[in-house]
C-alpha cells in the first residue's frame, strides 16, 4: 500500500471521529436542528472554491445527478439529523461504534441490489456487529446518558442510510460523475434541506458564552466532516483501490470511541469496550 494514501485515509477517519465528538460537545448547548443547519453551508464555503479551482467537475447525466442528490438526502440530511439527535441524548462512546458500521450495510446492499458476490465472512461480520450492539446498549448505572437505550438501536438505521449512500455514490462515479462534483451536490442538498427544517422550527437561544462556544464547535465539526475528511478520503481513493482502503473506515469507530473517553470524559464499561471491539472487528472483516 502506498504510504501517502494510508496517511491520508487515516487522517480522514481521525477527522470523522473527532467531528462526532466535537458534535456531542456542541449539542450540550444547542439542539440538533441548529447544529445540522450550520455545518453544511460552512463546509460549502471551502468545497466550492476547491472544486472550481483544483478539481475537475463532471456531473454526468440528469439521472446520475438525481441519484447523488438522493445520496445527499439520506446521508447528509436525514442520516445526520437523526444521528446527532441520538448523539445529543445518548453517550457518544455507545452511539459512535454502531452508527459508523455503515461499511457493513453498504456491503450487504451491494450484494442484494448490485449483484456483488456474497462471502461467508459477511455473515460473521453481521453477527459481530449485532453482538457489539447488544453490549453497547447495556445500561451503565449512574450514567444518565445511557438511560435511553433505544438510541443505540436507532443508530443502526442511521448506519444503514449512510451505507446505502456508499454504493449509490460509487455507481455515480462509474457513470461519469467526479468525486468533487458528488461532494458538492451532496453537501449542497444537505445545506438546503437542513436549513429548511431549521427555519420551519426556528429554535431560539439566549446569548451567552456557552452558545458562542457551541456555535464555534459546530463550524469546526462541519469543516472536519464535510470538507477536510471528504477531501483526504477522496485523495486517498485516487491513489489506491477502494477495496484496499476500505478497512481504514473502521478508524471512525476506534477514534470516535477513544476521543469520547479522552475528550468527553465518558466512562466506558467493560461491556461497552467489548461491544466497540466487536463492531470494529465486524467492519474490518467485511472490508478485507
Amino acid at each position: 500500500m502506498e504510504l501517502l494514501a494510508a496517511v491520508l485515509a487515516l487522517g480522514a477517519t481521525i477527522c470523522w471521529g473527532m467531528d462526532q465528538v466535537i458534535g456531542k460537545l456542541a449539542l450540550r448547548d444547542i439542539d440538533a436542528l441548529t447544529f445540522n443547519a450550520l455545518r453544511p453551508p460552512f463546509a460549502m464555503v471551502f468545497i466550492i472554491p476547491y472544486a472550481l479551482l483544483l478539481e475537475q467537475l463532471s456531473f454526468g447525466s440528469l439521472e446520475i445527478i438525481a441519484l447523488v442528490a438522493f445520496a445527499g438526502f439520506i446521508a447528509e440530511f436525514l442520516g445526520a439529523e437523526l444521528y446527532f439527535y441520538i448523539l445529543k441524548r445518548s453517550a457518544a462512546h455507545r452511539v459512535i461504534p454502531v452508527g459508523n458500521s455503515d461499511t457493513l450495510w453498504a456491503t450487504l446492499i451491494a450484494i442484494s441490489f448490485f449483484g456483488e458476490e456474497a462471502r461467508a465472512v459477511v455473515f460473521l461480520a453481521i453477527a459481530l456487529v449485532i453482538v457489539g450492539t447488544f453490549f453497547l446498549s447495556q445500561e451503565n448505572v449512574g450514567d444518565s446518558d445511557s438511560k435511553w437505550r433505544a438510541g443505540v438501536f436507532l443508530a443502526i438505521f442511521v448506519a444503514f442510510l449512510w451505507g446505502l449512500a456508499l454504493p449509490v455514490t460509487k455507481y455515480c462515479f462509474e457513470n461519469g460523475m467526479t468525486p468533487a462534483a458528488a461532494q458538492t451536490i451532496r453537501i449542497a442538498v444537505a445545506s438546503l434541506l437542513c436549513n429548511a427544517l431549521f427555519f420551519a422550527r426556528r429554535p431560539r437561544y439566549k446569548s451567552g458564552s456557552s452558545i458562542s462556544k457551541a456555535l464555534k464547535l459546530t463550524l469546526l465539526s462541519g469543516f472536519l466532516a464535510f470538507f477536510l475528511g471528504f477531501l483526504l478520503w477522496l485523495q486517498a481513493l485516487k491513489m489506491i483501490s477502494a477495496s484496499t482502503i476500505a478497512p481504514f473506515l473502521g478508524g471512525k469507530v476506534a477514534f470516535g470511541f477513544i476521543f469520547s473517553i479522552l475528550i468527553l470524559r465518558e466512562r466506558a464499561t467493560k461491556k461497552a469496550i467489548l461491544g466497540m471491539f466487536s463492531v470494529l472487528a465486524g467492519i474490518i472483516l467485511v472490508t478485507i
